[in-house]
């Protein structure tokens, strides 16, 4: 039986409201988008580096894990944490960054923990789901009937993902990946989208862009110039690979390529009237960009480096094997 509401903190990997709180921690940065380090300290500073560079922004809301214990002091000590998540990735993300700052806070009841899984999916494709932040208010409240005591070893499970995904070895990941089905038989679904940022192996050893860069090259042309703000447009607003890193790292991915191997681009970028970074610079993909998005890339140095967690695609050696319909990680 979930706890009384007026009782709980509710703690969220969104800054959106949560109607049905009283008492709300929200946790908005996007760890999905950007390095990520298993040590907390290196990892709050890589944070605010990355953030500062790719988009200019200096951030106030990147937590660390005392930030979270400070917030939580203001409450009573038998206060229930309320833990929301998702299937989207980046909120799949936040729960396991919980996971593993709470598993080093050890004057935290571990009693005191529940989490909710908030699915809503959309009505004419069932393989969109939604983020918190646009499930209504009905929805939120029948999900949160459902909260469940976070078992111990679940939460062990959780933090190991997040090491796993923040460290240096995507191999581990994909060991956990294969062992999450003891948890739940969607757990495997769950962490597909991890592979989404890294090169792929074709069956003949040929090199292949990721699915991600797939997806955003796919829209640019060789005659016409597109903004992001036209891609978006033409896009599913949930699709998964806009909902795998928000819509502000569409126009950063873009700029990365265009600025990428100035003497042979694979695409170019043009100025245009605009207020801000989806408005006011149109790409175009050039005969290099067509060949690398058609026909593959001759090594993994044609694409600009890509950080997924702890790694560097297309410079750390990691690519996405195919085993018939499943999929594994390999140097």
């Amino acid at each position: 039986m979930r706890p009384p509401n007026s009782d709980c903190i509710h703690i969220t990997p969104s800054a959106a409201h949560l109607p049905i709180a009283e008492s709300q921690i929200g946790l908005p940065e996007n760890l999905a988008f950007g390095p990520c380090r298993a040590d907390p300290a290196e990892h709050s500073v890589v944070r605010q580096q990355f953030w500062k560079s790719a988009l200019n922004q200096d951030r106030d809301d990147i937590y660390a894990r005392e930030q979270i214990l400070a917030e939580l002091s203001s409450f009573p000590d038998s206060a229930p944490i309320v833990l929301w998540t998702t299937p989207v990735w980046r909120e799949q993300l936040r729960f396991w960054w919980l996971a593993d700052s709470f598993s080093k806070l050890y004057e935290l009841d571990p009693n005191r923990f529940w989490m909710v899984d908030s699915v809503v999916k959309d009505r004419d494709d069932p393989s969109l789901v939604y983020p918190l932040g646009a499930h209504n208010e009905g929805q939120l409240q029948a999900a949160f009937e459902k909260a469940e005591h976070i078992k111990p070893d679940f939460f062990i499970f959780a933090a190991q993902l997040w090491r796993a995904f923040s460290g240096d070895n995507p191999s581990l990941f994909c060991q956990l990946r294969n062992e999450s089905h003891t948890f739940s038989s969607d757990w495997r679904q769950k962490t597909d989208p991890y592979r989404f940022g890294f090169p792929q192996m074709t069956t003949d050893g040929g090199l292949k862009l990721s699915e991600w860069d797939q997806f955003l090259l796919t829209f640019l042309d060789s005659k016409e110039s597109i903004r992001p703000v036209d891609i978006i447009g033409a896009s599913e607003p949930y699709s998964l690979p806009i909902c795998l890193y928000l819509d502000s790292f569409l126009p950063a991915r873009l700029r990365c390529w265009s600025e990428y191997r100035p003497d042979n681009p694979a695409i170019i970028s043009e100025p245009r009237e605009g207020v801000n970074q989806f408005t006011r610079i149109a790409y175009r993909l050039t005969e290099t960009g067509h060949r690398i998005l058609h026909e593959g890339m001759n090594d993994l140095s044609e694409a600009p480096p890509m950080d997924v967690g702890g790694v560097q695609a297309y410079r750390d050696p990691w690519v996405v094997q195919w085993q018939g319909e499943d999929w594994n990680i390999r140097d």
